[in-house]
């Protein structure tokens, strides 16, 4: 029933699960499992993009990567759904910047940290003035980016270009509806890695998010 993938990362019959770093703790009405003295928390494709993404074929790389970074910057971070799993896998220096411009989920998020996730350091801030948040975030071994602008691959480009280190990685969450509402998703998705490559970096995964997330589309590139 239980398949160790990753050092905190395991695979429970169908579904993906984090070895949670607060016992008893339940962040979003997922599932908990215990594994002798270990507490598995079901990430949930309906809920968290990535985890999507898993389910729709990501390779192991790069989950891998996201229990041996230094500091992530995450924009669009929200209540902490997603961040949750991350807090969970990541090493133990390491740190997430979250980025949310909504107060509620920073004080949803604010609660995920009082609970024991103190590797996130929660910022009320728009993800299109970067300069709002330069002063408190260092540079970013990973970019995550689950924002909803019809410009949120601009955003997440300017972001990288300033705060992503050489060689690091962009983890992108395309919002097809968002961006356009007459092309098809297919056709916004392409479009979007497209400027991504343009950019300069390169395109290493990407997929459709159906049936789990409609309509969306997640890219991973690496900056040159």
């Amino acid at each position: 029933m239980f398949k160790r993938l990753t050092a905190r990362v395991y695979k429970i019959k169908n579904s993906y699960a984090t070895v949670s770093r607060v016992k008893g703790v339940n962040v979003y009405g997922e599932k908990i499992f215990k594994k002798g003295s270990k507490e598995l928390r079901v990430w949930n494709p309906k809920k968290s993009k990535i985890a999507a993404a898993m389910m729709k074929g990501m390779p192991l790389k790069y989950i891998d990567l996201l229990e041996r970074y230094d500091a992530m910057l995450y924009l669009g971070i929200a209540n902490g759904t997603t961040a949750s799993h991350f807090s969970d896998i990541a090493k133990e220096d390491a740190l997430i910047y979250g980025v949310e411009l909504s107060p509620r989920s920073i004080i949803d998020l604010s609660i995920l940290i009082e609970q024991g996730r103190r590797n996130i350091v929660p910022i009320l801030a728009n993800a299109s003035y970067w300069e709002h948040y330069a002063p408190y975030v260092e540079q970013a071994d990973i970019l995550y980016v689950d924002i909803a602008q019809p410009n949120q691959t601009d955003i997440a480009l300017l972001n990288a270009d300033i705060f992503l280190k050489d060689q690091g990685y962009l983890y992108l969450a395309i919002k097809t509806r968002s961006i356009s509402i007459t092309k098809k998703p297919i056709e916004v998705i392409k479009d979007e890695i497209s400027k991504i490559k343009q950019h300069g970096y390169n395109i290493e995964f990407w997929t459709r998010l159906d049936p789990f997330e409609k309509d969306h589309g997640f890219v991973i590139a690496r900056k040159q």
